[in-house]
């Protein structure tokens, strides 16, 4: 710019009032800070959550599931199985 260009600029009154620019700052600063602290808050919640709901998968699974039983050579219904009746042992 020219100094004849940057003379008109500082004579020119501003388009905004600037007497609460600052207030306006930090204004949205706090909003801001509010909002990262909710969203902390919701997800520590939301953690602790999801924790309760494995630990309670993990216990209720593990006492309501009965142990389990390896027939799989003797299951019923093996002699259907592809890999015997490809090798012909369903006699």
């Amino acid at each position: 710019m020219t100094d004849a260009e940057i003379r008109r600029l500082t004579l020119q009154p501003p388009d905004r009032s600037l007497d609460r620019l600052e207030t306006d700052i930090w204004a949205g600063v706090a909003a801001q800070n509010r909002a990262l602290a909710n969203a902390r808050l919701i997800a520590s919640c939301q953690a602790g959550v999801l924790a309760l709901a494995i630990m309670a998968g993990l216990a209720f699974g593990r006492w309501t599931t009965p142990p389990a039983q390896e027939h799989w050579l003797n299951a019923p219904g093996a002699a259907f199985a592809p890999s015997t009746l490809l090798i012909g042992q369903n006699r």
